[in-house]
């Protein structure tokens, strides 16, 4: 039986040229979890360009690997293949050795553990007492050290895609929502995703950036807090916040700083029923 070929992407690999032109090249890497976010609302992996997965979950694990180590990024990606697959390639195709060692390194752990211990790890309690997450951690020793910049290397990992659309933001909108209009299913799609329940740190991070007048655009991390419960970072529309929960209320504050901004009751940002 010869091999199926897998589908061509619905959608190309799209970055805004306001990011393009930006002196900070995190801004190209934003500017495609931007769009992914957006689409993957309604596309599946195999619906999406491989080189923007390869650049998305490739900062996710740079941000998860600098916030909380390997353990944290396995345990918020919940050991995923597609995941684990993207890395890999990003890391290999950004030509970053060094971390490709370290990745390589903590994903032999990882692969060495049975599919039950895996799954005992993901329903663990992360920030108590936990001997698999400190032997993953251990394996990926020498990320702090790795000199390849990730940041430039995936920027440039983008720019350099042959089929990369460059377009400005106020038309981006626009194409994405043409693309999606040609789905032939998409009534029920959009009805399967409002029917999708959330994890109830999703809405209530989406319940305090609305009451802040802020526009979530992606959850970051969790870090565990002073008390031991987790501090949830998210990425927004004006940069980087955080929540803690400070007993029945979430308390919503800039990344960086103390000042609170709002608090709110989470029994009312959480949906009834």
């Amino acid at each position: 039986m010869s091999e199926q070929t897998p589908p061509d992407p619905i959608a190309p690999l799209i970055v805004s040229a306001e990011a393009v032109a930006s002196k900070d090249p995190y801004d190209v890497i934003l500017s495609n979890i931007e769009v992914v976010n957006e689409l993957a609302a309604l596309l599946g992996p195999d619906e999406l360009p491989a080189a923007a997965l390869i650049s998305y979950y490739t900062d996710f694990y740079q941000a998860q690997m600098a916030n909380g180590g390997f353990s944290q990024f396995a345990f918020n990606s919940e050991a995923s293949p597609l995941v684990l697959e993207c890395v890999a390639a990003g890391l290999e195709q950004m030509g970053a050795a060094q971390h490709a060692a370290v990745f390589s390194r903590a994903r032999a752990e990882l692969d060495a553990m049975s599919t039950e211990d895996i799954e005992d790890f993901l329903e663990s309690d992360l920030f108590g007492e936990n001997p698999v997450r400190d032997r993953l951690d251990a394996a990926a020793v020498g990320f702090a050290e790795a000199e390849d910049d990730l940041v430039i290397r995936n920027a440039a990992y983008l720019m350099s895609q042959p089929d990369v659309v460059v377009l400005p933001e106020e038309e981006i909108q626009g194409l994405i929502r043409d693309l999606l209009a040609e789905l032939p299913d998409l009534a029920e799609r959009e009805a399967a995703l409002e029917d999708m329940p959330q994890p109830d740190f999703v809405y209530i991070a989406i319940g305090l950036c609305e009451r802040a007048g802020l526009t979530l655009d992606r959850i970051t991390a969790g870090s565990p807090g002073e008390g031991g419960e987790i501090d949830w970072f998210f990425l927004t529309d004006k940069g980087l916040h955080r929540y803690e929960t400070v007993g029945d209320e979430a308390v919503l504050y800039p990344g960086e700083g103390d000042e609170e901004i709002l608090r709110a009751r989470i029994a009312d940002l959480l949906p009834v029923g």
